[in-house]
This record gives C-alpha cells, structure tokens and sequence, in this order.
C-alpha cells in the first residue's frame, strides 16, 4: 500500500484519475495458471516498466469461449443476484425509516454492481469496498454505467450524493455525524435502480458474446 499511495500521489494533478493495483507474484501466477483474462491481457498487452529478474510469470492458461462464457455465467448468478438482494433490504429500510441502514445497504447494493460487471467483463475485482475506485475501474468497460454518477465539477448536488453513497459503508454503521434524509435515499435509490437495470443488460450481452 505505500507504493500504491506514492503513485496515487504523485499523480494527483492529472485530470484523468490513475488506477494503481498491487498483487504479489503468487497471486498473480495462480491467476494466470486458472486462465484468468484480466491478468492473461495484461501479460499478453501491457509494458513492463521494470524487471528485477528474481521473479517469473507463470505460463498462461488459454481459456475456451465455452469456459468463458460458464465462468461469466457463474459471476454473474451470484454477484448480481447479491446486489439486488441488498437492494431489497435498502428499500425494506427505507421504509422503515431507518436511513443509515439504508445508506449501508444501498452502498452493499453498489459494490456488488460493480462487481458483478467487473467480473463478468475481466473476470477479476479488486480488494476494495471504495466506490470511487470501482467507479474508475469500470470506466473503461462501459461510459453508460460511468455516466450514472458524472458528477461534474458544476454538480455539486450530484456529488454530494455519491460521497453520502461511498461513506454508506462505514460512516453511516459507526459515525454519529453521518446524516442523510429520505429525499437523498429515495434519489440514491432510484439512480442506483437505474445501475441495476445497466449493469444485467450490459453482463448479460457479454455474456452471449462468448459464442
């Protein structure tokens, strides 16, 4: 994690955020060994910055459109079935008028979205629960999705939401000074609905490219 916040850092100023993942060689080499795509690109496509020649990549494991495809199908079953379950138990809150649980709930919600696209699309998610950093890493796979939450710099109201959504996780459980009011769940909610509905379309048309 030093070396990622050094990184982040240092690149601040740029207007488009850099994403920084970290893996030690095992992990990355039993990737490779299971055929995992994200990691099968990026040895496949990606620089090598710096070799310290102690290390060696694992060979890459070819996978089948038909494995896949099942791999894709798998993801998807579950991670996209545990979001809207979240989803429930938002609105279930909600009515309740229990908004901070609401707020952790509709976040869970989110982060499993995120999850579900990222697996279905590269076959790996990062060990994160920051929707900011979710947000990033699926950018690239669909503007759609990303346009969900622009907040542009003049959209004070859009961003104020977002941060209210990311904070779910841990201040609205554990921070007395966590405050949000139904309007902002019921908007949060239906933007997050409207995720929902983006995020099976996009999964389940990658899925039947793997023909």
């Amino acid at each position: 994690y030093v070396i990622q916040d050094k990184i982040v850092n240092r690149f601040r100023h740029l207007k488009t955020p850099v994403n920084i993942i970290v893996h030690d060689i095992n992990y990355v080499n039993d990737g490779l060994s299971e055929g995992q795509y994200f990691f099968t690109d990026i040895i496949r496509e990606g620089v090598l910055l710096h070799d310290s020649g102690i290390f060696e990549f694992a060979e890459a494991r070819e996978l089948t459109l038909s494995e896949q495809k099942a791999i894709s199908e798998r993801y998807f079953n579950k991670w996209f079935s545990n979001a809207n379950e979240f989803l429930v138990d938002t609105k279930n809150a909600f009515n309740r008028k229990s908004f901070n649980k609401a707020a952790f709930e509709l976040h869970q919600a989110t982060e499993h979205f995120y999850n579900t696209v990222l697996l279905v699309f590269t076959g790996y998610k990062p060990k994160t629960h920051n929707l900011d950093k979710l947000r990033q890493h699926t950018k690239h796979l669909s503007e759609e999705l990303f346009a969900v939450f622009p907040f542009p710099e003049e959209d004070e109201t859009g961003r104020h939401l977002f941060d209210l959504l990311k904070r779910g996780y841990i201040d609205a459980r554990y921070k007395e000074d966590y405050s949000i009011t139904a309007e902002e769940l019921s908007e949060l909610i239906n933007k997050v609905s409207d995720f929902r509905d983006i995020t099976e379309r996009i999964c389940l048309q990658k899925i039947g490219s793997f023909s």
